[in-house]
């Protein structure tokens, strides 16, 4: 990626890439409904979580719900490190049956479209994230950026002597 991709506005970059509608979701959504809809559009990897004025709150991955609702389901797979009382003890958590995406969503990570492609790829590295959503000054969720939309603005944007990866 060079230099000048990377200082890129997103607003630019998504002007010119179709980009992936966001999947935005309430709080008191249940990981039975969440684990349906993240089926049905396996585009996105990273839940948009919003309150009552659609405000993003947090966000969920795909992962975090299927490690959460797997370990409610077969909690012998998520302990095989168990060898007595202390080690079951410190594994408590994993019985801990959550039924909504509140309980288990993370931070409300965001970009918004004033960022620049560089500083948006380091917050999906810093927060394991494969994907952000994307809000406006008001905190509402307006998109939708993953490293694959990054990608594919760099290839449609660089010279074609520059896209030999």
């Amino acid at each position: 990626m060079s230099p000048t991709f990377r200082e890129i506005v997103l607003g630019d970059l998504l002007s010119s890439i179709s980009g992936t509608k966001p999947l935005i979701v309430a709080g008191g959504l249940t990981l039975q409904s969440a684990v349906v809809m993240a089926h049905e559009r396996q585009e996105i990897d990273t839940f948009a979580i919003v309150d009552d004025s659609q405000v993003l709150i947090g966000v969920l991955t795909v992962d975090a719900l299927v490690e959460d609702v797997l370990a409610d389901l077969f909690p012998e797979g998520f302990l095989p490190d168990v060898t007595g009382v202390d080690s079951l003890m410190s594994s408590a958590g994993l019985f801990v049956k959550h039924r909504v995406v509140e309980e288990i969503m993370d931070e409300p990570h965001s970009v918004n479209h004033s960022d620049l492609v560089g500083s948006a790829i380091q917050k999906m590295r810093i927060n394991k994230l494969r994907g952000l959503p994307i809000v406006d000054t008001g905190g509402r969720v307006t998109g939708y950026l993953d490293l694959f939309d990054v990608l594919v603005g760099w290839v449609t944007s660089e010279p074609d002597e520059m896209k030999g990866v």
